[in-house]
């Protein structure tokens, strides 16, 4: 049975705004956008109309990055002054919680994202939620099994054995490399090699950047607190992004995670390389490392996404409130280019563009539904944004 949908305005991302828009669906599919006067007079008779009334259609949010398993966590973790000091409680906090906790707590987050309306989210594991779990059938998830090892030498049997579990598990997931300070380089190249796609964190703290550039900082003591040795390791003089560059990882196929501390050559190298952006901006608050320059990115031309990092390091996943932050922090940046950022420039760096991101004839009806208590005569994408709707409803 067709369905027909119609409201004030359609929001398709992909080509302009409708005004008195119609989407029609069958079977979990789009089978055609226009206007109301395009598409009720050949449909109406045949499919169910459903009249939306004062309301915007918008695709589906997409979340770029994510950790759902540490969700436990959400308020225990206070901002310290140097970044290694909050992932050293992070890692303490974690142990003290079982593995069945933290994956209860994932996947009645899992659950939460959907009902805010994200249909996709680029979820980090750790091994604990590897697994292609079906809680919530809702939200897809593409999952990043973050592998870490400073030692070389131990790159190869890093990548077989998480290649095993992965065959084993998920055959879907996608092995990752966490950061470059906690990640040899021999292992960010090989699991470059492996993959189609990598999300790592990256220029995330002024600490990440002074260790990389002349080993200096706090990460060094972090590092040896776990009985990691640096002693043999040499600094790469670089910055962050340079430093991916150099070692022949920055490409296409890998998103970037925060991107906080860069400068102009390294935006250029992005630029050149068409490597993707995932900003966390309200975990980026949370943790005073900075904010990602979003709009020299955008300036750029780099395509730059969303996401939301996770609940030990921000209020809640809820893609409504961190594309609202966006808008009242960040100057200069149309609502219809956050709208971007969070549907079609997400799925495009998670590679599921075919079935998500804008409303288009073939893709998945994965769309949400922004109710006004009047009629929605203009600016569409800014009564999103400002969250100037009364409520939503997800599809």
């Amino acid at each position: 049975m067709k369905t027909l949908y119609l409201a004030d305005w359609l929001l398709p991302v992909s080509s302009e705004p409708l005004r008195d828009g119609a989407l029609l669906v069958e079977n979990g599919t789009i089978l055609a956008i226009g206007s109301r006067a395009e598409l009720f007079p050949l449909y109406a008779s045949h499919a169910e109309v459903v009249s939306l009334g004062a309301a915007v259609m918008a695709p589906g949010w997409v979340n770029t990055h994510c950790h759902l398993e540490l969700s436990a966590l959400h308020n225990q973790i206070p901002c310290f002054d140097h970044f290694p000091d909050w992932i050293t409680r992070l890692i303490e906090l974690r142990s003290q919680f079982s593995d069945n906790e933290l994956r209860q707590a994932a996947r009645q987050t899992a659950k939460e994202l959907a009902r805010s309306g994200c249909v996709l989210v680029g979820d980090i594991t750790n091994g604990l939620f590897l697994e292609d779990d079906k809680t919530d059938s809702l939200i897809e998830r593409v999952v990043f099994y973050e592998l870490l090892g400073f030692n070389p030498a131990l790159a190869q049997d890093i990548v077989k054995e998480a290649s095993a579990r992965v065959e084993a598990e998920n055959p879907a997931a996608l092995c990752t490399p966490h950061a470059p300070y906690s990640t040899s380089a021999r292992l960010m190249q090989l699991l470059h090699e492996h993959n189609r796609l990598q999300s790592v964190h990256l220029a995330e703290s002024p600490e990440e950047v002074s260790f990389l550039r002349d080993g200096s900082g706090p990460f060094r003591s972090f590092l040896k607190a776990r009985n990691i040795e640096t002693d043999a390791w040499n600094a790469p003089g670089a910055s962050p992004v340079a430093y991916l560059d150099s070692l022949g990882v920055l490409d296409a196929k890998t998103l970037l995670v925060h991107g906080v501390q860069v400068e102009e050559d390294d935006l250029s190298r992005i630029h050149v390389r068409q490597a993707s952006v995932s900003i966390c901006a309200r975990s980026n608050a949370h943790m005073n490392v900075g904010q990602p320059p979003l709009k020299e990115y955008l300036k750029k031309g780099i395509r730059v996404s969303i996401g939301t990092d996770s609940l030990a390091s921000n209020d809640d996943l809820d893609m409504n409130n961190e594309i609202n932050y966006l808008f009242n922090n960040f100057s200069g940046i149309l609502p219809a280019e956050l709208i971007k950022l969070a549907t079609l420039n997400g799925a495009v760096a998670l590679q599921k563009e075919e079935d998500y991101g804008s409303l288009e004839a073939g893709k998945r009806a994965r769309f949400n539904v922004f109710f006004s208590d009047k009629p929605v005569v203009r600016n569409p994408e800014a009564f999103i944004v400002s969250k100037s709707w009364s409520h939503m409803k997800c599809f």
